[in-house]
């Protein structure tokens, strides 16, 4: 008799894939930086690492792909839970993007107007009412002057 509970998910054989994927990963960030800051062959090797990279990935994925089809470990349980995770994935990843161009749009169409006020109240000076009637007394008074004198 067997001592040991048959259970329904799939135990995961160790595999090199996920080390190597995250070498790759770390070859490939490091070498983007070295292009941005124009490091000599910064750029051969962020193509070199960018190959490496996805062709680790694509052996990674091979290899899920054998053990899900050929190898039949993947049974309805984890087959369901894959297909409920990648559709919770895809419902997250519509509503980040949906809030994120709600908000980019709402600026952007409030924007206009805040700036537009930005720009109104801070180049506005302000002045003693004195001086504004002043200026305008003396502005209507010459302005009058000068239409008398010229009828």
């Amino acid at each position: 008799m067997n001592k040991y509970k048959k259970h329904l998910f799939h135990i995961v054989d160790p595999s090199p894939w996920p080390f190597l994927v995250s070498i790759a990963i770390f070859f490939f960030v490091s070498s983007f930086a070295f292009y941005i800051h124009r490091i000599s062959y910064g750029g051969y090797f962020l193509i070199i690492s960018l190959n490496f990279l996805v062709v680790l990935s694509i052996c990674w994925f091979i290899d899920i792909c054998e053990e899900a089809v050929y190898l039949g470990k993947h049974t309805k349980v984890v087959k369901k839970g894959l297909k409920t995770g990648f559709s919770l994935f895809i419902i997250s990843e519509l509503m980040l993007f949906f809030w994120f161009f709600l908000s980019f749009f709402s600026f952007i169409f409030i924007a206009k107007y805040w700036f537009w006020f930005n720009l109104t109240t801070k180049r506005c000076n302000t002045f003693r009412s004195f001086w504004l009637s002043f200026i305008k007394y003396y502005y209507f008074n010459c302005f009058r002057v000068c239409c008398n004198m010229s009828a």
